[in-house]
């Protein structure tokens, strides 16, 4: 991220407010540079961005191992399902960021999963994948980390398990 001080740009600091443009001035400036718009997360904020990362032969072409299976992409759309908030692709157009409303005490980071609420900087791309508001979702948040952060299969399985149906699809 960069601002701009009397004319000239200097990298800025996701710990050092006075270093971020406000949202008009990025809007004004991704136009006019064609680049894109990010946001700052803070402590003065409530949300919560889960980065969801697909490899595959494109972007990882020389490590196959690392490559996103289809029983992986199965995992990462039920989180963004059972999460229920705004979620969006990655500037890959592969990956998902899910935001959310709620914090979590440091930033983690599991393999393909990361989950940040502070002192990060996210590139928003506006390629909307569910297209609902950012939602309050402290509680799945915590239970989501905590089993990236070492919790078992099972407690992983019972995290993401639909809830019994309210409306038909139709509906």
């Amino acid at each position: 991220p960069w601002y701009v001080l009397n004319g000239w740009w200097f990298a800025a600091s996701v710990i050092k407010p006075n270093t971020w443009m406000d949202f008009q001035t990025a809007v004004t400036h991704a136009l006019q540079h064609n680049c894109d718009i990010g946001y700052v997360l803070s402590m003065d904020d409530p949300f919560t961005f889960i980065d969801l990362d697909v490899k595959d032969a494109e972007n990882c072409p020389n490590n196959p191992e690392k490559w996103t299976t289809a029983d992986r992409m199965d995992e990462f759309y039920r989180a963004v399902t059972t999460f229920d908030s705004y979620a969006e692709r990655s500037r890959s157009g592969k990956g998902f960021h899910i935001c959310v409303r709620g914090t979590i005490d440091k930033g983690m980071k599991k393999g393909d999963v990361e989950v940040y609420s502070n002192e990060r900087f996210i590139i928003c791309t506006g390629s909307v994948v569910r297209d609902v508001g950012i939602n309050e979702r402290q509680e799945l948040l915590t239970r989501f980390v905590d089993y990236y952060r070492g919790q078992s299969k099972a407690e992983q399985d019972s995290l993401l398990t639909d809830a019994p149906e309210v409306e038909d699809d139709w509906s």
